[in-house]
């Protein structure tokens, strides 16, 4: 990575970390850019100049975390689902600190659109697409109410329970059949 690239992501590091730190102090709304560009010692020039909003900012921390987490997922591809899902309930179980910040900031929309985004091809055909969107939706239920109890379960009891409904878990894009 370039000493540039370097710098703008330590930038963006620290100004997504500052407001983490202040939704730990104060509800999201009432939290300001002058706060966040305080709490991370930076310029509200150098807020602006990579984001445009609060919940863009928050976006790029839960998209950084998946993003060094997906580097390390490609190893092991091609993954049953239930090796998707222990994958990814350990990184939001890991990550539940974030996870649980943006669930009790209101921020449940930004929550549920990430990790549809995340959980769905968008390039499948379209009956297949309406299923596996109810699926994925399904899913976004489980992970709420997991993030809604504080994580009172495991990752691997939550496998359990998920894996409980019918649906065709393993003829999502890129998953294999139960290794």
């Amino acid at each position: 990575m370039r000493k540039k690239d370097q710098s703008t992501e330590f930038l963006k590091g620290c100004l997504a970390d500052a407001l983490f730190k202040l939704l730990r102090e104060k509800d999201y709304d009432k939290i300001t850019v002058g706060e966040i560009v305080a709490s991370a010692n930076v310029s509200r020039a150098t807020y602006y100049r990579y984001f445009q909003s609060k919940d863009e900012l928050l976006l790029y921390k839960i998209n950084h975390l998946t993003d060094e987490w997906l580097r390390t997922v490609e190893q092991d591809k091609p993954l049953s689902f239930e090796r998707f899902l222990a994958l990814y309930l350990q990184l939001i179980y890991d990550n539940r600190s974030y996870f649980w910040l943006l669930y009790h900031a209101r921020k449940k929309g930004i929550l549920e659109e990430y990790l549809l985004d995340r959980l769905v091809a968008h390039h499948i055909p379209v009956p297949q697409l309406y299923r596996q969107t109810g699926e994925a939706f399904y899913l976004l239920g489980m992970f709420s109410l997991w993030i809604q109890r504080d994580f009172k379960e495991t990752p691997e009891e939550l496998i359990e329970v998920i894996l409980q409904y019918p649906f065709k878990w393993n003829d999502w894009p890129g998953r294999t059949a139960k290794s």
